[in-house]
Order: C-alpha cells, then structure tokens, then sequence
C-alpha cells in the first residue's frame, strides 16, 4: 500500500521530474515549502507540495501521481494522512486550491469530505480560436499594442523588471528551452513605456498556452486592445480549432476577459477542512507522524 514519506533535500532529486517547471522554481528553494514522496513499494509514484504558515494553516501547493497509479485511491488516502500529520503538530485549517474543470478526482475528494467550498474569481479559460470572432470586438487593434519581438531589449528588460517588482515570479525571455512564442506575444505601451504583457507559448498538446496576461494599469482598454491584437495575430497564422488557453488569478482580469471574450472561466474552488475536527474520532495515543 502506498505510504507518504518526508522528503529531505538529499531525497528530493528522485521526483524531481514529477514537478512542473513553474512550481519547481516557485518552491525548490523556499523553506516554507514542505516536501512529501508518495511510495510505493519502495518507487516514488507522486508528490505533494505543502506549504503551512505562522497562522496555523497548510496549503497543498502541489499533488501529483503517476497516470498509471491513479483512481486507486491514493491520492484520498495520502490526503488523509497529511491532515493527520499537520493536525498532530498543531495546524487547524486544511487549504485545497483546485480546479473543478481540470481536477475532477480531487474536486470529489473535497466535495464528499467534509470541507467548506467557496470558489473565487481566479479562472481557467480553455477555447478555440475560432470562438473568438470578430463581432466580439468593436475596433481594430490600438496602436500602442506592438508584439514582443519588436520590442527593444531595454524596454524587455523595464518589462521583466517591473512584473518582478510586482512580485509576479516569470522566467527569462531569453531561455530557448522556454519555447516563448516571441511574434505571437504582445504588448501594451504607454507614453512609449511598457505597461502590459500577453505572453504566449505552444504547449505538449500543440495548444497555445498565455502564460501571462499583465497589465499595470486597472483599465479595460489596455485588456481589450491586448486581446484584440491577439486575435488579429492568432486568426490568420493558427487553424480555427487551435486551442488556447490560460488560468487568470487576477478577479478584475477575470471578469474583463470573460466580457471581452464572451466566454465564461472554470473558476477555481478553495477547500478547507478544519483540522480540529480531527479531535472527536483521532485518539492521540494511537497517533503515528509520517
């Protein structure tokens, strides 16, 4: 039977692979990150990434198993044996960030598990290109969007800069492993500055992927002409059926880019369990840390 184990750093390497780039560089380095090796006789078949505070809460950053390992149940019971594990040193509230949409195993996990369920305004969007036509615009592309291989590297870096600076974590343009769709992105500017960024790349499954839409200014203009020029760009280089899609965690953005598009996001679901419930059905003595 599958059992979780603590991952010291010495131990961590084995899965390594089993997390993605974007979490990978998030936690790896982060001391506030706890690490936890899903096993099976004696083989690493999955994570999960945690990540507790001084409030006494625990957030499951990260879950991962093996495809041909799940709907066995292990990711329940490894689930299980966490609350039991961070309940025994003190936590009381169990956080589960997730997607319906695109998590239906861990959604039913949470549904029929005694959580309290609340969605937000961060959303998944997942469409063709097709779907976006043309009546959903009402002008054509604005002039201060130009795409991000025009754009000067000095202005790149005031760019990167200032995503950075606004605490939004974004590996470098310049990385060819990155796969960065550099015509296809763009970028809004004002007074010659810039100000937004649609960041593009073509993922596993031949889709297009924004792996960000920023922008500084709380406006809907700068949103609308960024999407519009997309869509001038996309349409006439990319097959109607092209899939693209993006998760938003920005509530303004969210609801602008559903008007924009006239397409409604999977939001996502926050879960929480409170720990202290633990209390009527655990006895301590019996308790055993992972």
């Amino acid at each position: 039977m599958a059992y979780l184990k603590e991952l010291p750093s010495s131990d961590l390497e084995k899965f390594i692979d089993y997390i993605p780039g974007a979490v990978l560089d998030e936690t790896l380095d982060d001391v506030e990150y706890d690490f936890f090796g899903i096993i099976e006789r004696d083989e690493g078949i999955g994570i999960v990434i945690c990540r507790p505070d001084e409030n006494a809460d625990v957030y499951i950053r990260f879950i991962y198993i093996v495809p041909n390992m799940r709907n066995r149940g292990i990711m329940n019971r490894s689930l299980d044996q966490l609350k039991v594990f961070y309940w025994g040193i003190g936590y009381e509230h169990f956080y589960i960030r997730y997607l319906p949409y695109l998590n239906p195993e861990l959604a039913s996990y949470c549904n029929d598990g005694d959580f309290e369920i609340r969605r937000n305004d961060s959303a998944y969007f997942d469409f063709r290109i097709g779907d976006i036509t043309e009546k959903n615009f009402l002008d054509k592309t604005s002039d201060n969007v130009v795409s991000l291989a025009s754009l000067p590297a000095r202005q790149i870096k005031r760019l990167y800069n200032q995503i950075q600076s606004d605490g939004i974590q974004l590996v470098d343009f310049d990385d060819p492993n990155n796969n960065f769709l550099m015509d296809e992105s763009v970028v809004y500017m004002s007074n010659g500055n810039p100000f937004g960024l649609a960041l593009l790349q073509k993922n596993d499954e031949d889709a297009l992927e924004v792996l960000l839409f920023y922008i500084k200014l709380n406006k809907p203009l700068p949103v609308y002409y960024m999407l519009t020029s997309l869509r001038e760009k996309l349409i006439n280089k990319y097959p109607p059926e092209t899939r693209m899609e993006f998760f938003c965690r920005n509530p303004y953005m969210t609801r602008l880019l559903e008007k924009f598009l006239n397409i409604k996001g999977n939001r996502e679901v926050v879960a929480d369990f409170d720990l202290n419930k633990l209390d009527e059905y655990i006895d301590y003595q019996t308790f055993s840390e992972i």
